[in-house]
């Protein structure tokens, strides 16, 4: 009798690394442009943070999370939907949100 045994395959959904959060996105350069030059052609660094980052960031229970998103007076950033189970907030957005409470 022979048993075969099937490896079990981890559906990742999210990111789950910090490496794996970052995206670069850069305009194209030329293979001659100098590594200073090709740093300057940088547009923008897109973050996302966890549900738990964020909730560590403004020191907030996963309650008040969700009711500041669902409150229309508090102009709380929106999770953008990554996957079927994955929500993140962009970095830039709740800086953007902070920046507007001061």
């Amino acid at each position: 009798m022979t048993t075969s045994k099937t490896p079990s395959i981890k559906n990742k959904t999210c990111p789950a690394s910090a490496a794996d959060q970052k995206t670069t996105i850069s305009q194209s350069s030329d293979v001659r442009t100098p590594a200073s030059a090709q740093q300057k052609n940088l547009t923008s660094i897109v973050v996302y943070l966890t549900n738990q980052q964020v909730r560590k960031r403004y020191q907030i229970g996963n309650t008040t999370l969700y009711r500041w998103i669902n409150d229309e007076q508090t102009h709380f950033p929106k999770p953008h939907q990554l996957g079927p189970r994955c929500v993140r907030w962009l970095q830039s957005e709740l800086e953007a949100w902070e920046s507007q409470q001061a």
